[in-house]
């Protein structure tokens, strides 16, 4: 179990505007967006209540900080016909200028309504002056299709969700389908099913490998019983590899994201990890292709926008997190979804906010995470440091039980091992806690349990820092960690503050093992 370092940006209002503010009666949810190419000019699309009718829509000019309403310039159709969680999308066509879409659910929203089959795409070729329905397709649409890429030979790919079975009601959870279209979205091929599991899995969202050969879809797990799911395809879609489980990290509903100048990725979407402290909310995960294909925790994670559940139905707890991400030219990346935005009877609004990934980096840095696992699973974490594959194999060494107690050379003054008998104290809620700067702890013990507290750390310092024992040390109420042979904690310095060589049992002395990892090489 990993906690990534989540940067918290909720309490930061300067980044944040109100598009369209929730009432007492009035409901604003599921927001879309796209950016025109030229960086100019933001559009968004929303529905009105949960899953009901489509029609608000508005611009920015200016980034984002400031938007107006356009809903006038929609045909009464889409108003009147088109319903639940719009997804607008953009394409380049044949003659090098942009095409906008939206896709939504034409008609019933009942699961046992034929019209859930039905797809009804708006189209606008002027960047949302005017627009107009495309047609309606054969596309199931329970949902909106969620997923869409432009494929290498300028055709374009959709993604959505059908049910399972075809009986009426409709049940027995979802697959995912894609469907392609060669003429700008205005007919679409038959739908094919590319991702099928044990699973309920639905709302796909495509992206690229920073290379361009590869596509990932992330999958939303209905059902949660797990993570999330995703596959990938080397060939443009004509074939995919069988779903499999996203990191725990990326597990959430409505992924959508973007890639970054330095090859990394921003994904946003709500929180359904079991065990997230921030479980429900609007987060984004930053980390790179390698780690979502090998499936390693990432880079961080971020508290983009504050949710406030509502007591009127139980699910409100997770209302949020449908939305959209734009990468915008002066670097600032801007997510917008809906939200309960204040902690009283309005309803949800729809709301941005912006960051730049170099603030965050800086944030994340500064409250590096508390790791803890099993040893045999510890391969999955030596993306996270340079020097870990070598301290991993380290602690991985059989004849680990047999080394005497002393000091180890790993990387020379980068990396080394001690191994000593500990007597261990009694466990106390308030206690000392140690933390470091220059490097990171790694705790194994070999012979016996060992509690470790663990504790973020507070201004209540103990003892100032200790440059030549890279030491400072709090007084502080913390919770903690109970270790066995076969397991290992690592703390990262500045946030992994921890309180070792503790006993919830009584006193006793085992034998352990620390490692020593410059943070920096």
């Amino acid at each position: 179990y990993c906690e990534l370092p989540v940067v918290d940006l909720t309490q930061d209002v300067r980044r944040q505007t109100v598009i369209a503010e929730g009432t007492k009666e009035i409901y604003q949810g599921h927001p879309t967006t796209v950016l025109s190419n030229d960086g100019k000019k933001l559009f968004c699309v929303w529905t009105l209540k949960h899953g009901g009718t489509c029609g608000p829509a508005a611009e920015s000019l200016d980034g984002g900080r400031t938007w107006t309403r356009v809903d006038d310039r929609f045909p009464a159709v889409y108003r009147e016909t088109h319903m639940n969680c719009p997804t607008l999308q953009k394409m380049t066509l044949p003659n090098g200028r942009e095409r906008w879409l939206i896709f939504s659910r034409k008609g019933d929203w009942m699961p046992q309504s034929a019209d859930i089959e039905k797809c009804g795409v708006m189209v606008s070729d002027d960047l949302g002056q005017t627009w107009r329905e495309a047609g309606v397709f054969n596309l199931p649409s329970a949902m909106a299709p969620t997923g869409f890429i432009q494929l290498r030979d300028g055709s374009v790919a959709l993604f959505g969700q059908t049910f399972k079975l075809k009986t009426v009601p409709k049940r027995g959870g979802q697959d995912v389908w894609m469907s392609v279209s060669k003429d700008g979205g205005l007919s679409w091929s038959e739908i094919r099913i590319v991702a099928s599991a044990d699973k309920d899995i639905c709302e796909p969202f495509a992206l690229r490998s920073p290379d361009g050969k590869e596509i990932c879809l992330l999958m939303r797990e209905n059902g949660y019983k797990g993570y999330s799911m995703m596959c990938f395809s080397g060939d443009e879609g004509q074939t995919w590899t069988k779903p499999e489980d996203s990191p725990w990290w990326l597990t959430g509903d409505r992924h959508e994201g973007v890639m970054l100048p330095d090859g990394r990725y921003v994904i946003a979407f709500r929180d359904r990890a079991r065990r997230s402290k921030i479980g429900g909310q609007y987060v984004a995960w930053v980390g790179t292709w390698d780690d979502i294909k090998h499936r390693r925790p990432g880079q961080y994670r971020i508290h983009l926008l504050k949710h406030y559940p509502s007591p009127e139905y139980g699910w409100s707890t997770f209302d949020t997190g449908y939305s959209g991400v734009e990468l915008l030219p002066n670097g600032e990346i801007l997510c917008t979804t809906y939200v309960k935005y204040w902690p009283d009877e309005r309803k949800s609004s729809v709301v941005c906010t912006r960051f730049r990934i170099e603030e965050t980096d800086r944030l994340a840095q500064m409250q590096k995470a508390h790791l803890c696992g099993r040893i045999a699973d510890c391969g999955k974490y030596e993306g996270l440091h340079p020097l870990f594959p070598k301290a991993f194999a380290f602690m991985r060494r059989a004849d680990l039980a047999d080394l005497a107690p002393g000091r180890y050379d790993i990387d020379g003054t980068n990396c080394w091992a001690m191994v000593s008998d500990v007597k261990l104290r009694p466990y106390e809620d308030e206690s000392q806690y140690e933390d470091h700067r220059d490097f990171i702890d790694i705790h194994v013990p070999i012979t016996g349990q060992e509690t470790i507290g663990i504790v973020r750390p507070n201004l209540k310092v103990f003892k100032d820092f200790d440059a030549a024992n890279d030491c400072v040390l709090f007084q502080s109420k913390g919770r903690p960690w109970t270790l066995g042979p076969g397991w290992y904690a690592i703390f990262h310095p500045v946030y992994g503050a921890h309180s070792p060589g503790r006993s919830t049992d009584g006193e006793r002395t085992i034998r352990k093992l620390v490692i020593k990892v410059r943070e920096k090489k």
